[in-house]
């Protein structure tokens, strides 16, 4: 496994748009400098390009899960995160769609590929496609730190117990009060 292959997929697209960003400023500061008949026409011409860039880049970067690997600032402090759904690249990585305290709607996040992560997600999967469990939490999904960095842990959610039998009260019928 790679460990950079997420430079592959969300950390490039930033670097490049970054990067195109910063040469047409620089070329603008250039332009205004420059007082020749072209500067202008040149300035309209690259501010239209990445404006066209800037527009078409972020719908691209939106529709892609966010690598955990490169999360910073915008880092959850969540103990736990409901799983609901799933898609596994192996050799590349987990892609999870996470509901979590403070979000109104789920979010998607890539994790590193783990093997051992990835086989009890599957197993939790199948085991509520069977009614077994309501579903599946990670237990801290997004590490603090950089240093000693784990998987998070997978737990199912169990069914909540039934009433004990002596608990149980039958409700009594007056049915002397129905009126027919």
């Amino acid at each position: 496994m790679n460990e950079f292959s997420f430079l592959t997929d969300g950390l490039a697209y930033f670097v490049l748009y970054a990067t195109i960003g910063i040469a047409i400023f620089m070329v603008s500061i250039l332009g205004t400098h420059l007082k020749s008949k072209w500067s202008v026409p040149l300035m309209a011409l690259f501010f239209a390009v990445f404006m066209g860039l800037s527009y078409l880049s972020l719908g691209e970067l939106l529709g892609r899960p966010k690598p955990v690997e490169i999360l910073g600032w915008e880092r959850p402090d969540v103990e736990s995160a409901r799983v609901i759904g799933q898609f596994f690249k192996k050799d590349v990585g987990i892609y999870l769609w996470l509901m979590y305290e403070g979000e109104k709607i789920p979010r998607y996040y890539q994790f590193p590929w783990n093997e051992e992560m990835a086989r009890e997600l599957k197993r939790s999967e199948a085991a509520q496609r069977n009614k077994e469990n309501q579903g599946v939490i990670l237990k801290w999904p997004f590490q603090p730190s950089w240093e000693d960095r784990k998987f998070p842990e997978v737990h199912e959610i169990p069914w909540p117990r039934p009433p004990a039998k002596d608990e149980q009260r039958i409700q009594q019928i007056d049915l002397d009060a129905i009126d027919v």
